[in-house]
């Protein structure tokens, strides 16, 4: 609620003789539902705070609303931009390790080719990405799985987190592409 409803609402008859309780979780849940409401841009402002004091040099505007798009859903508070999803701003420094454990030598194989397909890409968008995955999995006649873990955990390091074919697409095709090689030679079967 804004300024206005909130005068609109209040009134002195309502308010109780027994002690305030300060509910830690009702508040969380107030700013939770705020920036699941906001617009992106409106919480640039916040997000830019929260990076700069977490130490994160700031992409562009156009960059941040982006990732303020995929991440409002998945944060609290705005801090958490920064602490929730540090895979936009930098690679991943290291891979989940119950991920890892899960990698095969099939799994570097497929991305590799997934990497191709993108790498050949005229038109960087998500849903060009996606397109690419499912021709990838009809040529190779694999599922899903096979390949979209292993892609997330390149992109991001986790096992979690927004659309893999959103951050592909917000964090551009060299990037992308950069990451993908870099989980196919550093990570172990």
């Amino acid at each position: 609620m804004d300024m206005n409803r909130l005068t609109e609402l209040f009134s002195l008859d309502r308010i109780g003789s027994a002690g305030a309780k300060f509910d830690i979780d009702k508040l969380t849940w107030f700013n939770e539902t705020y920036i699941r409401h906001s617009e992106p841009k409106a919480l640039l402002p916040q997000a830019k705070k929260a990076l700069k004091a977490a130490g994160i040099d700031l992409p562009g505007d156009e960059f941040l609303t982006g990732m303020i798009r995929l991440m409002r859903e998945r944060v609290k508070f705005a801090r958490d931009f920064a602490t929730e999803a540090p895979y936009f701003f930098a690679p991943p420094a290291a891979y989940d390790e119950k991920m890892v454990k899960k990698w095969t030598a099939e799994s570097a194989v497929l991305l590799q080719a997934l990497a191709e397909k993108f790498d050949s890409l005229a038109d960087w968008t998500d849903e060009n990405l996606h397109h690419a995955f499912q021709e990838l999995l009809t040529q190779k006649e694999t599922g899903a799985g096979k390949v979209m873990a292993p892609l997330r955990l390149a992109l991001t390091g986790t096992s979690s987190g927004p659309g893999v074919f959103e951050i592909a697409a917000l964090l551009g095709k060299t990037e992308t592409l950069k990451r993908i090689h870099t989980a196919v030679e550093t990570i172990e079967v």
